[in-house]
């Protein structure tokens, strides 16, 4: 590996086949420079059974939430407990590519004065063919505002790497139990300035668990209002109102899709 101190940050919540796979497909890359910390949203399945064999490798920590809190939440915890200068986030139920996340590492390693990194993250069918097929021009692209995520692509939980420092002076954590990330995007460039790099290293799983979230326009209209809120402070305000319309208005336009979908198979 490198010699980049980098801690991976996994929210947790249920799902004990997930988590031993993402152990079994980390374990080659822990060491000294890389831990994984595990926080459990308190998870009311068998997890703690499992969660104490892990937590005995000295690589990895794992923290217990006193109250189930979301997944922006875990996150900023897990970031508080590192002793690492940069984070990457990875959800229980994705994968990386180990010698992809090692040229990851080593780009944003190079890179000074860049407060957050990026790369696509692709649908696989089956954890073990991990296929490339989909490259592109493989050409790195700067984000400095939160517009420029409508037309080069927004990140994903698990394939970004933030700085440390930057997320936690920011606090770009919230309490949304919906579209947490997307709040975490626009901060991230409002506040920021960020490089795409555009090589799969992350990996999700289709495999029809059902595990996405219950189709709630409340909780669209509660994830617009907290973009709208932090959109009209001073810094970037412009692109960052865009931003917020255009998922607000994307967001409706799925839900209404969606209900149109369920209601025709009734």
């Amino acid at each position: 590996m490198n010699d980049m101190k980098v801690s991976i940050v996994t929210p947790y919540y249920n799902g004990v086949n997930y988590l031993l796979r993402l152990h079994d497909n980390l374990k080659p890359i822990l060491s000294e420079e890389i831990d994984w910390i595990i926080v459990n949203d308190c998870s009311t399945d068998n997890s703690n059974e499992y969660l104490k064999k892990l937590e005995v490798d000295s690589e990895i920590t794992v923290i217990h939430l006193p109250k189930n809190s979301g997944p922006s939440i875990a996150r900023k915890v897990g970031a508080e407990k590192s002793t690492k200068e940069n984070i990457f986030f990875l959800d229980v139920d994705d994968i990386v590519d180990l010698e992809r996340f090692k040229e990851f590492t080593e780009f944003c390693k190079k890179e000074k004065n860049v407060d957050f990194f990026y790369a696509p993250l692709k649908l696989i069918d089956n954890p073990d063919v991990l296929k490339f097929d989909d490259e592109r021009s493989n050409k790195i692209e700067k984000v400095d505002n939160p517009y420029m995520f409508i037309h080069k692509g927004f990140p994903q939980p698990s394939s970004l790497l933030v700085r440390k420092d930057f997320y936690l002076k920011y606090d770009l954590s919230n309490d949304l139990r919906w579209g947490e990330d997307f709040v975490m995007y626009l901060c991230l460039a409002k506040y920021g300035k960020g490089l795409k790099w555009d090589k799969v290293v992350s990996f999700y799983l289709v495999d029809g668990s059902g595990r996405g979230s219950k189709l709630s326009l409340k909780l669209r209209f509660r994830l617009s209002l907290l973009l709208l809120k932090i959109a009209i402070k001073p810094k970037k305000m412009l692109s960052s109102l865009i931003y917020a319309l255009f998922l607000t208005l994307r967001h409706i336009a799925s839900y209404l899709y969606k209900k149109l979908h369920i209601m025709s198979r009734l």
